[in-house]
């Protein structure tokens, strides 16, 4: 399989109006599954959003990336979190 694109489960900054005070998204999960290669530049992401302008950064998600031949994915595989003082989520790649 080739990956060109991104896979993207993050989460999003506080937006509209009364929003910006509120706290970002956390990460979602990503679970992919090849039997076969991976190869490309394509990323995988479940990264928490950024902050308000006074709300606080959602923490990361979690992203497993199991695979049955060569792993050859060049793109990033990430699990941030969305600024100071959020956690960072889980990366697994089998």
């Amino acid at each position: 399989m080739t990956l060109a694109g991104p896979v993207r489960a993050d989460g999003a900054a506080p937006s509209g109006a009364g929003q910006a005070n509120g706290g970002a998204g956390a990460g979602g999960a990503v679970h992919l599954v090849v039997a076969g290669g991976v190869s490309g530049a394509g990323a995988v992401s479940a990264s928490g959003g950024g902050p308000g302008s006074a709300g606080s950064a959602g923490g990361g998600g979690r992203v497993r990336v199991d695979v049955g031949g060569a792993d050859a994915l060049t793109g990033g595989v990430t699990a941030s979190g969305g600024g100071a003082g959020a956690g960072a989520g889980t990366v697994v790649r089998d």
